[in-house]
């Protein structure tokens, strides 16, 4: 992702060699799978000013933000509290979003990618009932061309006109929970790109 950044002078969610991957694969009637171990739309908040980040009261993690309730979670022990509209430490209104989850995600290759009918499976997705089980009926149906998803959808599952994905490669993020999230984010993205019909071709999305 250093080569996408020299390129556009600016951080990149993808890289040039996935979108075009998907834009082939979607052009041959076949379906893409891109995988992220971390639901939500940012992974947390920052206080531009004082620098200060929310966290849980619980755990001592900063909490995750989900757009669609605009609510903060965490996603250890499930505490939730809206998303504040100015910081909660010094009232600064420079709220900075940090990182990118699920939810952004789908909504930045909807935008990308408007001809595609895209759909998204994670945890809160599943939460609503009956939509996990149609959305991975839809899609092996044929009636979604690409997947978003967590780690629910790397493992147990056998799609046959899939070809092509992406998924992020383990990385630590200041803010998050440390070395088991990153092992983990690791151990998963080992797992789907040794299943070469899953994702056959993985250009890694961060």
């Amino acid at each position: 992702m250093r080569e996408v950044f020299k390129q556009r002078k600016k951080p990149g969610v993808f890289s040039n060699e996935l979108l075009a991957e998907i834009e082939h694969t979607h052009a041959r009637g076949e379906q893409t799978i891109i995988l992220l171990n971390r639901r939500g739309y940012s992974s947390f908040i920052l206080c531009r000013s004082c620098g200060e980040s929310i966290e849980c009261p619980n755990c001592d993690v900063t909490l995750t933000y989900h757009r669609s309730d605009s609510t903060l979670v965490c996603h250890y022990c499930n505490h939730r509290q809206r998303a504040p509209s100015a910081c909660p430490t010094c009232a600064s209104k420079y709220i900075y979003y940090v990182g990118e989850g699920t939810e952004q995600i789908e909504e930045i290759l909807r935008r990308r990618f408007p001809r595609l009918r895209i759909g998204r499976i994670d945890r809160d997705t599943k939460s609503r009932r009956h939509e996990f089980e149609k959305r991975l009926m839809d899609f092996d149906k044929g009636e979604i061309d690409l997947l978003v998803g967590t780690q629910m959808l790397a493992k147990g599952h056998d799609f046959h006109n899939v070809t092509s994905g992406g998924c992020r490669f383990g990385r630590c993020r200041i803010g998050v929970a440390g070395f088991s999230r990153c092992r983990k984010d690791v151990s998963i993205d080992h797992t789907s790109c040794r299943d070469a019909r899953v994702v056959a071709i993985c250009r890694g999305a961060y």
